[in-house]
């Protein structure tokens, strides 16, 4: 399901869009007053994370040349468990110094809630989404090919349109 809403809706919407609910949750997660509405705002976390995994997974496949998938794809899981690691380190650190927990699940969340916002103005869906923002456009004389977000790109991603030689 998630892999089909990210196509549909588009990897870059799905991924910003799932860190600003899961970083809603989180804040919500401070007010709550009974273990039922955690554990659902828990479930709620989870299911959003599933759609958030296949959308960054989407955008790396489209903006990473595949013979750097497995350093890229190493690179997101090691950062994802040290990041787990060293927010739980932090925010008990702070918790053992008397910081309330609704006040760490606030102060992630809100962390989370920029970090969301900012992605969905720094990530594009592709380069030439990414050129046209900058207001570059391609053109049939232009340089360099972006039709196949990277696939047909040579070991610098350049290639010229005519001929499919190399630049360099």
């Amino acid at each position: 399901i998630a892999g089909g809403v990210v196509d549909m809706v588009g990897a870059r919407a799905v991924f910003s869009i799932g860190l600003v609910i899961v970083a809603l949750d989180n804040i919500l997660v401070a007010f709550q007053q009974n273990p039922e509405a955690v554990g659902g705002l828990w479930i709620l976390f989870r299911v959003v994370l599933a759609f958030v995994w296949p959308a960054l997974t989407k955008l790396v496949c489209v903006w990473v040349p595949a013979t750097d998938y497995g350093y890229v794809f190493g690179v997101m899981s090691t950062s994802s468990r040290t990041g787990n690691v060293l927010s739980a380190l932090i925010l008990g650190r702070l918790l053992i110094s008397g910081f309330h927990w609704r006040a760490a699940f606030i102060v992630s969340g809100l962390l989370l809630l920029g970090i969301g916002v900012s992605y969905h103005f720094l990530i594009f869906e592709d380069p030439a989404s990414a050129l046209q923002a900058a207001g570059l456009h391609l053109s049939a004389s232009s340089s360099l090919s972006l039709d196949n977000a990277g696939a047909d790109l040579d070991d610098d991603g350049l290639k010229e349109l005519e001929g499919g030689t190399s630049k360099r």
